[in-house]
């Protein structure tokens, strides 16, 4: 179920985390929402585009936006 932005008006909502970022127009939308939301972001990076919007995101939003590669690879490689 989709959360309305709206929800990030409010004053106990600090942090959001965001797991597949891809190309960042989610994380516009909840940083854009509010000045004080700070979002973290988990992507496994597919496409090349990916790390270059989030480069863009870091310096558009600097200190509200952390973004992070999850590497499926080495899970599976300790799974098996």
């Amino acid at each position: 179920m989709p959360i309305p932005l709206t929800s990030l008006q409010e004053p106990w909502v600090k942090t959001v985390c965001e797991i597949g970022f891809n190309m960042g127009h989610s994380a516009i939308s909840w940083l854009g929402s509010s000045p004080t939301t700070q979002l973290q972001s988990f992507d496994i990076c597919r496409f090349n585009y990916t790390l270059v919007m989030a480069d863009y995101m870091r310096a558009y939003f600097p200190g509200d936006f952390t973004f992070d590669i999850v590497c499926l690879c080495a899970q599976l490689i300790h799974a098996n």
